[in-house]
């Protein structure tokens, strides 16, 4: 009588030492078998009473990791195949609904994972593909802000993909470096720069940086630089993006700025002297002007002139508010026409042969020195005038400019 195994037609049997022949579940050896109901002994996957095994070549059953058609299976220590997540060696892993093991990005119960190519659980930063995803310590993929050693990161709320670049969230702008971080302060990026608050909120309209202000574009927060209308006022800023005050040269011409930045237009007093700024575009007025339909005459600084001033050839005489005098006699007693040319009066004797200029120079130093005995008596009059009486005529004069270019 056999007992032990036998091997019956290419089929091993297990015989007991009674003879009898065995089924179910043997252990020899400390081996684990399965025989079928004609006491057969199986081999490969076996589901029994409702648990997957595997069993070897010869008949062994298996226990931990399996690969069969480049599929890698987990069986336990009972030789039941494992579904879902297990733990092997401090690592998880996850095997789907057929036991199998899964690698890369996976939503498992509405979380997202993500498993290497052995299959272990992944925590930490990931790069799939060419996007940087976070998973905590238990592996679950992250969504919005994240705060990772002392820096600031958001990840997409739908897929958790770390942003980079300028984007909006929650209705504000923020950037991110290349490496997801958020950044504050001034960044430049896109040509342009932008200024980003300590919570990495994108600043727009006026901010006041180091005492210097600027303008951020209330649509896209860019720096503004150069001539820009704010609020329907002109405003220059450097390259640099600081807003400018007083005189500025750009364009070729000079411009005004006051103290809270915006561009002087029309009349201005500047350390005592006049000048006058086109009321369209701020330019500092040179030479002969029309302003309010009088005539003024500024110099290559912008300076309003009074007094004589010689122009293409002509005299012409700047009245103490600096307008042009027309068709009148000046202070110092020579007429004008109705343009305020001072023109050379020439009469003609009865001798048709002689005539005489009255008028012996078409300089302004000529005439001064041509002046007749009388006009030079009552200039040294007027020179020798008390110092209290010219005190109180120029602050007459002065009162009378500063009230015509207020009304003006």
């Amino acid at each position: 009588m056999q007992t032990g195994w036998v091997s019956v037609n290419g089929k091993w049997n297990y015989y007991t030492e009674s003879g009898a022949m065995k089924t179910g579940w043997i252990k020899d050896k400390d081996i684990w078998y399965y025989l079928d109901k004609d006491g057969i002994m199986l081999t490969g996957n076996q589901e029994i009473s409702g648990i997957r095994y595997y069993l070897n070549t010869s008949g062994a059953m298996q226990t931990g990791w399996k690969l069969m058609d480049k599929n890698w299976y987990y069986y336990s220590g009972s030789g039941a195949m494992k579904i879902g997540w297990v733990k092997d060696n401090e690592k998880w892993y996850y095997l789907d609904k057929e036991g199998i093991m899964q690698t890369g990005a996976h939503t498992i119960s509405g979380l997202r994972y993500f498993l290497s190519t052995s299959g272990a659980m992944q925590t930490g930063w990931q790069k799939l593909e060419e996007n940087w995803y976070f998973y905590s310590d238990s592996g679950i993929g992250q969504t919005g802000w994240l705060k990772d050693h002392d820096k600031w990161y958001y990840l997409e709320a739908k897929e958790g993909t770390m942003l980079v670049g300028l984007n909006q969230v929650d209705g504000k702008q923020y950037y991110f470096s290349a490496s997801g971080a958020m950044q504050t302060g001034w960044k430049w990026f896109d040509n342009h720069y932008r200024y980003f608050e300590s919570n990495g909120a994108m600043k727009t309209g006026w901010i006041k940086d180091k005492g210097v202000w600027y303008y951020l574009n209330p649509d896209d927060g860019i720096m503004l630089v150069g001539l820009n209308q704010v609020d329907g006022k002109q405003y220059y800023f450097s390259a640099s993006g600081a807003m400018q005050t007083g005189w500025k040269w750009f364009d070729n011409h000079y411009r005004y700025f006051e103290s809270n930045g915006a561009m002087k237009t029309g009349w201005i007093k500047d350390k005592g002297v006049w000048y006058y700024l086109n009321p369209e575009d701020g330019i500092m007025l040179v030479g002969l002007q029309k302003v309010n339909g009088d005539q003024y005459y500024f110099d290559s600084t912008g300076e309003m002139q009074t007094g004589w001033k010689q122009v293409d050839g002509n005299w012409y005489y700047f009245q103490a508010d600096g307008s042009l005098l027309k068709n009148a006699t000046t202070p110092d007693g020579y007429k004008v026409n109705e343009e305020g040319v001072w023109k050379q009066v020439v009469t003609v004797d009865k001798n048709p042969n002689q005539s005489r200029n009255k008028q012996e120079t078409s300089t302004l130093t000529d005439k001064s020195e041509n002046m007749n005995k009388e006009d030079k008596q009552e200039k040294q009059k007027e020179m020798n005038s008390s110092n209290s009486e010219k005190q109180k005529e120029d602050s007459i004069v002065d009162q009378s400019i500063s009230n015509k270019k207020s009304k003006e």
